[in-house]
């Protein structure tokens, strides 16, 4: 598998500075930021690559190759800071004669790969695009006049215009890679009235127009980032209309975790309305001896290196989410002590009208029902010596018991899984019943826990996979 990333500053690590430096334009210089990116340390997609078990340092940024560029082989970083979702780049950073928008990235990607692209499928696509297009609304100076004259309809119209042309701008790069990859994952756009940058602007228009004008920006600014959401979801990824290798994923809901859980994870309040280099230059009101680590925003738009860490943590959540969509479903068989039967939704009813040994328990945790590269398939096999006892396995073990353990009949396919170590969902540990040999349980960490502190007849043998709970 090999990951390619297409978008803006928050994927970039160093086009924009290789590409521009030579025309006087240096929008992220040492030592505030971090070797020509938007970020005192990594970016965001750095931290995405890392979850996937990607070599962070095997990253390539494409203004820069060492040999001709191939997508099949290399990771490759086609983002650009300041990217539109257009040809060129924003107009509100001076980028507008700058061919680095997504549509120009993509095009630069497809004539990268070879001719014979009969791999498609292992190459992995992260996009993550609309918030230029978004922030180039405030460098209009005439922007704020929609909120005197409500009456003409000009924000619905700047709304749907925006909205519009962000969506199909999107829509048009995914439909031109989709049978040229595998898995496109589409960020959504963050909640932008709600960054540092947007609040000030919105409060210099407050001050600056005699109407009370306090937060319609940011609330423009959100609604039309939700808007954009929604259109693609309504495209690519609803139950009338799914396409099966795209996955968007709600921007709004990565960002508010993540805040919250970064704010969980600090003693003191998390700083999010201000950022670290606002803060350094003065008149914030917020004391001394504040470090970086207690911002979310290093500057008035790009999270820290430590805030990528938490938005990536939920994009790989949302990801995980969107494949491990099925349940299942654990039975105790009555008959066998410390026995489980573990089914989906078709089989669990099979069980309920004809089984009546086997006790239904819950919902034990959440799988895939297809196959995909990430994910690996689970064996189900009957212990014939203890008929309802059953055993769920990976591919290597599997092999194993085919060839020394006769006792053991194969049922196929129970589903599919993320592999042990993967850190893509919630780690799944068996045990194995000493007073039952050959009877075995499937448990979470909580349920792990309990049988560990109170059930010594349990042994447990290790992670069997990694599933949702």
């Amino acid at each position: 598998m090999t990951v390619i990333f297409f978008g803006d500053s928050l994927f970039d690590i160093g086009n924009l500075t290789t590409l521009a430096t030579p025309f006087g334009v240096e929008l992220y210089p040492a030592p505030f930021y971090n070797d020509g990116k938007a970020s005192n340390g990594q970016v965001l997609s750095e931290a995405i690559a890392a979850r996937i078990g990607v070599d962070v340092e095997s990253l390539i940024p494409y203004s820069s190759p060492t040999s001709p560029l191939n997508p099949l082989e290399e990771n490759i970083v086609y983002a650009i800071a300041g990217a539109t979702t257009g040809v060129f780049g924003s107009a509100g950073l001076n980028l507008q004669d700058f061919s680095i928008g997504l549509a120009s990235q993509i095009q630069i990607f497809l004539e990268n790969l070879p001719s014979n692209n009969t791999n498609a499928e292992t190459i992995e696509v992260f996009i993550t695009a609309g918030s230029n297009d978004i922030l180039e609304i405030l460098a209009n100076p005439n922007f704020a006049n929609i909120f005197i004259t409500p009456e003409n309809d000009d924000n619905e119209a700047l709304i749907n215009n925006t909205v519009n042309n962000i969506v199909n701008n999107i829509s048009q790069g995914i439909y031109s890679i989709e049978n040229q990859t595998g898995d496109i994952f589409v960020v959504g756009v963050s909640p932008l009235g709600d960054i540092p940058f947007a609040l000030q602007i919105d409060q210099q228009i407050d001050n600056n127009i005699p109407l009370d004008l306090a937060g319609q920006t940011n609330q423009l600014l959100n609604t039309i980032a939700q808007q954009v959401n929604q259109e693609l979801i309504n495209i690519f990824d609803n139950p009338l209309n799914d396409v099966a290798n795209v996955t968007i994923i709600d921007g709004f809901e990565v960002f508010t975790n993540a805040v919250n859980n970064r704010q969980n994870d600090l003693e003191s309040p998390l700083i999010n309305q201000i950022s670290y280099q606002n803060y350094l230059a003065g008149n914030t009101g917020l004391g001394e001896n504040l470090t970086v680590e207690d911002f979310f925003f290093l500057d008035g738009s790009h999270p820290t290196s430590v805030s990528n860490d938490y938005l990536a943590d939920e994009i790989i959540s949302q990801i995980s989410e969107s494949k491990l969509d099925t349940p299942i479903y654990r039975f105790q068989n009555r008959n066998i002590e410390g026995a489980y039967l573990y089914v989906g939704e078709e089989e669990r009813q099979s069980v309920l009208a004809n089984y009546p040994d086997f006790v239904e328990e819950g919902l034990a945790f959440n799988v895939a029902d297809e196959s995909d590269d990430e994910l690996m398939p689970i064996y189900r096999f009957q212990n014939l010596n203890l008929q309802g006892a059953y055993l769920y396995v990976g591919e290597e073990e599997r092999q194993n018991i085919l060839e020394n353990n006769s006792n053991f009949v194969e049922e196929g396919i129970a589903f599919y899984v993320y592999g042990v170590n993967s850190n893509q969902a919630d780690s799944i540990y068996r045990f194995q019943n000493q007073n039952t040999p050959g009877a075995y349980l499937y448990v979470g960490e909580t349920e792990r826990q309990d049988i560990l502190a109170n059930y010594s007849n349990f042994q447990e043998e290790g992670i069997a996979f990694e599933a949702l709970i």
